[in-house]
């Protein structure tokens, strides 16, 4: 499945659901590339896959992030959407 089959159909609980059993999630407004994943330690970190995957931060809670749409990703490179 392409990135561009894959819809975002997941409201942000049912994706922290996702993101608590160890799958990558991405926003729909999310610049292209970038996702959360649980780090080593556990913790829900921001990722980029066109920076070889570097931890930008912590995954802090916002209103925006809250009210947007997310998507379960197959592949990491899925996370380009271009």
């Amino acid at each position: 499945m392409s990135n561009s089959e894959q819809e975002y159909n997941h409201d942000f609980q049912s994706a922290l659901q996702a993101l608590m059993h160890g799958q990558s999630i991405q926003g729909e407004k999310f610049p292209s590339g970038f996702y959360v994943a649980l780090d080593e330690s556990g913790i829900a970190a921001q990722f980029d896959v066109k920076d070889n995957n570097r931890r930008f931060g912590n995954f802090f809670l916002t209103v925006g992030l809250y009210k947007q749409k997310y998507r379960v990703l197959v592949t990491l490179k899925d996370a380009i959407t271009h």
